[in-house]
Order: C-alpha cells, then structure tokens, then sequence
C-alpha cells in the first residue's frame, strides 16, 4: 500500500510541474505574438505612410507605389 501513495504522489508532481511548464509557454507564445503584431502593424504603418497613402500626401490620379 505504501508504494501506491508514493508512486501516487509521484505521479501528481510530475501532473502539477507539467501544467505550471505548459501554462508559461502559453504566456510566452501569447507574449511573442503580440509583440510580433505590434511590430508588424508599425512597420505596415512606415511602410504606407512613405509611399504617401497615409497622411492625405497621396496624389489625385492614384498611389505612387
């Protein structure tokens, strides 16, 4: 009986050290995709305002791409 409860007990640290792992990448992999989001909307931003079509610099005949 008392090699059940240790090999019980065993098994629910591995269970809880497993989740904690899993619930921090989570945390980061939410992270990193807000930072790359972010990132991403700036450089679209830079990207559009230099070609003129943000900001009111955009000519009447069209974008200059």
């Amino acid at each position: 009986m008392m090699y059940q409860r240790e090999r019980e007990e065993a098994h629910r640290n591995t269970n809880e050290s497993t989740n904690a792992r899993v619930v921090w990448y989570s945390i980061a992999t939410i992270v990193v995709v807000v930072v790359v989001s972010v990132a991403q909307a700036g450089n679209l931003y830079t990207w559009l305002k230099k070609r003129g079509v943000l900001g009111g610099e955009a000519k009447r005949g069209g974008y200059k791409w």
